[in-house]
């Protein structure tokens, strides 16, 4: 697919996504296996890259809650909503589809060891860190640190050039 992707350039400072859209038809799969009654409608704001957006169609989802919670919630449907009721169920899986099929890929410009008892990033292994300075942030790409700092698992996948 294409991703859209306007920068192609492998040396540039600009930072970028790299979509693994495999993830994303992995999702669809499971959410189907496990809430066979709820019709996924995706939620374009969540991200609205072309290529997601022809793949979920082409998947046949629509556009417009998903959760982890599958067992919980095809068991209220099948008690309040019987599949014979006529009651279509809806969803907006939004961040279900598509949080684990992109990778940011930023530059490091510079890095520094930190050792410091109060770290709350600290290896309980070793009493230092290793901080690396990006080329992106909290008002860039980053953002949904900010909004969502509970549920985000942020890792670095350390590259070097040969």
């Amino acid at each position: 697919y294409d991703l859209g992707c306007s920068q192609k350039s492998w040396d540039s400072e600009v930072p970028f996504h790299v979509a693994n859209l495999d993830d994303l038809h992995q999702k669809h799969i499971r959410w189907l296996r496990t809430l066979p009654r709820v019709k996924p409608f995706y939620a374009v704001k969540c991200n609205s890259t072309p290529a997601v957006i022809r793949m979920l169609s082409t998947l046949g989802t629509g556009f417009d809650c998903a959760s982890k919670f599958s067992k919980v919630i095809n068991e209220a449907l099948d008690e309040f909503f019987p599949a014979d009721s006529g009651v279509q169920v809806i969803a907006e899986p939004g961040q279900y589809y598509v949080g684990s099929a992109f990778t940011l890929a930023v530059n490091v410009f510079a890095k520094k060891v930190v050792m410091d008892d109060v770290t709350q990033i600290r290896d309980p292994e070793n009493d230092r860190v290793m901080m690396y300075y990006i080329t992106d942030g909290v008002f860039g790409s980053l953002n949904f640190l900010i909004s969502y700092p509970a549920h985000i698992n942020v890792a670095p996948y350390l590259h070097r050039v040969i």
